[in-house]
């Protein structure tokens, strides 16, 4: 579960740019390098972009969460071992990232946004 996010050497790279979507700033904060890697929300034409960080987290929560583990809980098989752990290990890496990425989405809602203007090799990472 990621977001789409403008990648270096894709097809559609410089497009988002041209249009205006990519964001060189959210709440203030600059757009870095690191965050082009489709967990932080950096490419959309909405007014909070925020909400997108959200609804990764709410998609996060709709599959790692104790009720999948409960149903995967009964079986015997390899197979039904390793849904087992997965299980475990996503609900626990939902919960690290849970703070960070909700902070990060009110920083980008509750400041002011700046988008690019314009492609400009120096701008990408």
């Amino acid at each position: 579960m990621t977001l789409l996010t403008p990648w270096v050497g894709s097809q559609g790279y410089e497009q988002p740019f041209r249009d205006g979507l990519v964001l060189s700033k959210a709440g203030g904060q600059p757009i870095e390098q690191y965050q082009y890697d489709g967990n932080h929300c950096l490419a959309t034409a909405d007014a909070h972009p925020g909400d997108g960080r959200s609804n990764m987290l709410v998609s996060y929560a709709a599959f790692y969460n104790p009720l999948n583990l409960l149903l995967a809980l009964p079986g015997s098989t390899r197979v039904w071992l390793i849904g087992v752990m997965f299980q475990m290990l996503g609900m626990i890496g939902a919960g690290q990232v849970a703070l960070p990425v909700a902070r990060l989405a009110c920083t980008a809602d509750c400041g002011p946004i700046e988008r690019l203007a314009e492609f400009n090799e120096r701008d990408s990472p």
